[in-house]
């Protein structure tokens, strides 16, 4: 049995001239953005893509030194409450969490991609202001 093939993807705009690096909303309820999911390998398929969400430090869990407000800026409250959403294709907008909740962005093959929307729904009841940081996270099976 061969090992499962490792497989590198990127994130670019929605034409596919510009590498993804960081994302900026100016506020809670700003408009979706559209990005590709690129399967860089030009011989290897992904049958199967996923999209979560994780901290902006990569942490599965909490600090123990932080205070909420730490925590909370390095995404903690964005992913626990589910505020980054994610739609492919015609599809509903899907919560993202860590790692129950994701995007399925379906197969991708070798050298194609996937476009897909993003956008916060942050409650109005929310008034904290501040940066909040987040990593998207991409899996996939070849």
């Amino acid at each position: 049995m061969s090992p499962t093939p490792r497989i590198r993807f990127l994130i670019t705009s929605s034409d596919g001239l510009t590498e993804i690096t960081e994302l900026a909303w100016s506020s809670a309820v700003d408009d979706a953005i559209t990005l590709r999911c690129l399967n860089q390998e030009l011989a290897v398929d992904a049958t199967s893509v996923y999209i979560n969400v994780t901290r902006g430090d990569l942490r599965r869990t909490d600090n123990t030194w932080e205070t909420t407000q730490q925590s909370n800026s390095m995404g903690r409250e964005l992913i626990d409450e589910m505020w980054l959403e994610g739609k492919f294709g015609a599809g509903a907008w899907t919560p993202l969490d860590e790692y129950a909740n994701y995007l399925d962005l379906g197969a991708i093959d070798a050298a194609d991609y996937a476009e897909f929307q993003l956008r916060l729904n942050v409650p109005a009841s929310i008034t904290s202001i501040g940066d909040v940081h987040f990593a998207l996270v991409i899996r996939a099976r070849g």
